[in-house]
């Protein structure tokens, strides 16, 4: 069996972990969660524009559960 498999976010290979995401993946999850934390009722281009994170790489963490798009804002789910 390989050590490695495709981050489920990103594509990229990476080292096989619990988590199923990459280190710049993570990186990336933990800044966009870390500014809706702050900002609860924030927008999509507006944490976009804030962390300077796409708004496709946004979503894939929405279409994978971490986080809730509701009326336009988000919420963390984790």
């Amino acid at each position: 069996m390989s050590n490695h498999i495709l981050c489920k976010f990103c594509g990229n290979l990476r080292p096989r972990t619990n988590t199923g995401i990459c280190d710049s993946c993570m990186i990336d999850y933990e800044h966009i969660k870390d500014y809706v934390l702050k900002h609860p009722d924030s927008i999509l281009m507006e944490i976009s524009n804030e962390t300077k994170i796409s708004v496709t790489r946004i979503m894939s963490f929405v279409r994978g559960g971490h986080f809730i798009l509701v009326e336009g804002a988000f919420t963390s789910i984790d």
